[in-house]
């Protein structure tokens, strides 16, 4: 944990007087190591996402959970979690990176006694940042149901009820229940796991994620022509 003596040389503006901290360095500082990790984990999410949408044929998110709804491998009805398991992996991995969920929260680090750049921000504003990130989760995990376990659908190959009403709520029932199953496993993740240091976040995501990435979409490829 920092001492209060290395965050005020770290974030002491040299024109302000010693032993006060320059709120507007602070922010920049955090603004600046944040943009290597949020073009990290764009691309790789963008390399996972592109890899759903080759299995899929469509870049509809309605024709990706159609496509999962009839989807088999070796014959038994799974959702794209199970062939794109090593996608599910690095987009998990970046959208908690972009989230600045742990293990992946650097510019935040508000296991510490400070909480990033929203050190001098309390109150209202304080909850709108919160509550950003919790919508983020939110968002995020909606976009990983749809992709991976097959949005509205209990399972590959259950067909809705006739009835469109009570299809419908099943169906909402069904995805708020996986998206909320994913925000408790992005929490449990936060008190699990220590935070990275960003020189091991990057090395993490150009020497791992992104060629994992790559070979979800050759595979993808693969199997696409040899069917």
């Amino acid at each position: 944990m920092a001492s209060e003596t290395d965050l005020r040389h770290r974030f002491r503006d040299p024109e302000t007087p010693e032993g006060t901290i320059d709120v507007d360095a602070v922010i920049r500082r955090a603004r600046t190591r944040r943009r290597p990790r949020v073009l990290a984990a764009a691309g790789v999410s963008t390399l996972a996402a592109a890899a759903i949408v080759m299995q899929a044929g469509t870049m509809s998110m309605v024709g990706i959970v159609e496509a999962q709804a009839n989807y088999t491998a070796f014959g038994i009805p799974v959702p794209y979690a199970v062939p794109q398991v090593i996608g599910l992996f690095v987009f998990s991995c970046a959208v908690l990176a972009e989230l600045n969920r742990p293990p992946f929260d650097m510019p935040i680090a508000d296991s510490e006694v400070i909480a990033g750049h929203m050190t001098e921000y309390s109150g209202l504003r304080f909850a709108f940042f919160l509550l950003t990130e919790f919508a983020g989760m939110v968002v995020f995990s909606a976009f990983i149901v749809v992709m991976y376990l097959g949005g509205w659908y209990i399972w590959p190959g259950i067909p809705m009820p006739d009835n469109a009403l009570l299809a419908n709520l099943l169906g909402t029932v069904v995805t708020l229940g996986k998206i909320l199953l994913l925000v408790g496993v992005m929490t449990w993740l936060r008190s699990t796991f220590p935070r990275l240091r960003e020189d091991q976040l990057q090395k993490f995501a150009w020497t791992v994620m992104i060629p994992l990435a790559i070979l979800q979409i050759v595979v993808v490829a693969i199997f696409k022509v040899v069917a």
